[in-house]
C-alpha cells in the first residue's frame, strides 16, 4: 500500500515483479527465440532478405503484445482480488 493506504499502481508493479516478471520475460523471449530458430538455416537468419527482416519484426510485434496482454491480464487478476479494498477506498 501506498503512504495513504491506497491500493495503487505501485502495489500492483511490486506484486508483480515479486511473483510474474521473469517468468513471463523468460518464456515469451524463448518463443521469440524458438521462432527465429525455426526460420533460420544452420542457426543463422539474413536479415539482408525483405522476408526474413519481416518475419523477425512480427515475431517480435507478437511476442511483445503477447506478454503485454499477460501483464494486463494479472493486472485485472490483481484489481479483481482486492476490489473490495478498491472499493472501501471509494467511501
Amino acid at each position: 500500500m501506498d503512504n495513504n493506504n491506497q491500493l495503487s499502481f505501485q502495489d500492483f508493479l511490486h506484486y508483480f515483479t515479486n511473483f510474474f516478471s521473469e517468468d513471463l520475460i523468460n518464456k515469451h523471449a524463448e518463443s521469440f527465440k524458438q521462432a527465429l530458430i525455426d526460420k533460420s538455416d544452420d542457426g543463422k537468419l539474413d536479415l539482408t532478405i525483405n522476408e526474413n527482416l519481416q518475419f523477425v519484426f512480427k515475431e517480435f510485434f507478437l511476442t511483445s503484445t503477447m506478454a503485454n496482454l499477460e501483464i494486463l491480464n494479472e493486472y485485472h487478476r490483481f484489481l479483481l482480488a482486492n476490489v473490495d479494498e478498491i472499493l472501501s477506498q471509494s467511501d
